[in-house]
């Protein structure tokens, strides 16, 4: 679980949502937990609600807010009220994602804590790239396709000149880091990979194989 809150940056007007079309007047209401259903209000139906979700704290700062995707690719992200009962969240951003072509699902959620950026990835091909403003409103950063690649997991890695590195775990086709849409390496891993996490401190890469349990690796041998 993690929390988040950023500063305030700039878009043009042609990047303000990654969106084939805008959905006007979506939102989400709150949900309760054991069900794990969401109800749209503009659609008047049920999406059900995928465990790719997180919640955000930013270093020194009083905000909270919570993230999370659904199966169709619905991006939502809440800010917990400072008053009152503290499971009290506002709304503040839900719009539906270009997923890649072979499927919408959001499989994963990662926050960087030091810059404030938020990545998201599809089931299929798709990896989006933003940063949250001071309204909790996520702001493109970059969004690209990779084909043939099926994102399993996300996670930033090692910061350069130009910001964090982005790494994606594909199921079937490893592990690509990337540092502003461009791939730096694209490494296999002669796994069917489930999940994945980053360890920047310690060098390391947890591999879920669905076929073979945990994996460690370091991550100067990809």
């Amino acid at each position: 679980m993690y929390f988040f809150h950023t500063n305030s940056n700039a878009l043009s007007k042609q990047h303000r949502y990654v969106l084939p079309w805008r959905v006007e007047k979506a939102s989400m209401e709150p949900w309760h937990a054991l069900q794990r259903t969401l109800w749209i209000d503009s659609f008047s139906t049920k999406a059900k609600l995928v465990p790719r979700y997180g919640t955000f704290q930013r270093p020194n700062d009083e905000e909270e807010g919570l993230a999370y995707g659904t199966e169709h690719g619905y991006l939502a992200v809440w800010r917990k009220n400072k008053e009152g009962d503290g499971m009290q969240f506002t709304e503040t951003f839900c719009d539906r994602l270009t997923g890649g072509k072979d499927g919408d699902e959001i499989s994963a959620i990662a926050y960087d804590t030091n810059s404030g950026q938020i990545a998201v990835v599809h089931r299929a091909e798709a990896i989006h790239r933003f940063i949250l403003d001071v309204g909790m409103i996520p702001r493109i950063i970059k969004s690209v396709t990779i084909a043939k690649h099926w994102p399993q997991a996300v996670a930033f890695g090692q910061v350069g000149v130009r910001g964090p590195e982005l790494w994606s775990f594909g199921r079937e086709d490893g592990i690509c880091p990337q540092r502003r849409g461009k791939i730096l390496k694209s490494k296999p891993t002669g796994m069917v990979i489930g999940h994945a996490v980053l360890n920047t401190k310690d060098d390391a890469i947890i591999l879920d194989d669905v076929a073979q349990g945990v994996a460690l690796n370091e991550t100067g041998r990809h």
